[in-house]
């Protein structure tokens, strides 16, 4: 799998599939406390691989970096911006992680049931990715040459929350929210307590008449 990505969240789910049934099987591209890790797990040893030799630099810096990740077997390897690397192999022999009840980028939908009890680097980030993807291949055949082929976004069979490619990513996010036309947050009641006289301000931009 390649993509590019770019975020400030320093927690976010890119991409997973799963094995059908008791999730044996399953891989995963996310960013753990700012770092991306590749997961998989060909039944029986879930594996975190992470990339080496990049002084622990972390990535949800608002730029754009690349993803690399490659499974040969029980091996994974990870290549973040073609600089570093790194991979990590499956203790428990087995080789193959076989069909998925779907891939899903960008996080998992709410009522998704997560059956899987991994800990550590190898527990999967069920926060949803915040942030800009782009350039998703995938590598369709490995011999006798590479052939990636990019993801169709048009083949999605559900899309919630995800803003289409001609709506930009923006080129420099400030801190605050973003809202594209729709979408709401929710706030606990004791956030605003109300009462006889209160003030709000807000700085805001928009291009919307209304």
């Amino acid at each position: 799998v390649k993509l590019s990505f770019k975020t400030w969240s320093p927690d976010g789910l890119l991409l997973c599939a799963f094995s059908p049934g008791d999730q044996e099987e399953f891989l995963a591209i996310q960013i753990k406390n700012g770092r991306p890790y590749f997961l998989f797990d060909p039944q029986g040893s879930a594996v975190a691989v992470s990339v080496q030799g990049d002084g622990e630099h972390r990535y949800n810096d608002g730029q754009w970096h690349s993803i690399i990740a490659t499974r040969q077997r029980a091996v994974g390897t990870i290549v973040i911006n073609h600089q570093y690397s790194g991979n990590a192999s499956a203790s428990s022999g087995n080789s193959i992680i076989g069909e998925n009840m779907g891939l899903f980028i960008g996080g998992l939908p709410e009522n998704f049931a997560l059956l899987r009890d991994d800990s550590g680097d190898t527990q999967l980030v069920r926060r949803g990715f915040s942030g800009c993807l782009r350039d998703i291949s995938l590598k369709m055949t490995d011999s006798p040459s590479e052939e990636w082929k990019l993801l169709d976004w048009k083949k999605a069979t559900k899309k919630v929350e995800v803003y289409e490619s001609w709506e930009g990513c923006p080129l420099q996010t400030v801190k605050g929210v973003h809202f594209l036309g729709d979408g709401y947050l929710e706030l606990d009641r004791g956030v605003f307590s109300g009462g006889h006289d209160f003030d709000i301000s807000m700085d805001f931009r928009t291009d919307h008449l209304s």
